[in-house]
């Protein structure tokens, strides 16, 4: 279980930004450009699960994409 707490992910280059009601962000660099990947909270919460249920699957995601990022030598 991901558990959000003061809304820090503990994952290098994964970050809670308070835009758009919330989500998290996962930056990295691709050929000397910094490049942003969001995972909202609300698109998440369209699928009738409460707020922090949400956001704990938002940061799942965005944690997952990150590890992805980094097999593929992207970051």
């Amino acid at each position: 279980m991901v558990r959000v707490s003061g809304k820090q992910s503990g994952v290098p280059g994964v970050k809670w930004n308070h835009s758009s009601g919330g989500r998290w962000e996962v930056t990295w660099n691709e050929e000397k450009t910094r490049k942003r990947k969001y995972f909202a909270v609300h698109h998440i919460m369209n699928t009738s699960k409460a707020y922090n249920e949400a956001e704990a699957d938002a940061l799942r995601a965005a944690i997952e994409f990150r590890k992805c990022l980094e097999r593929s030598g992207s970051t």
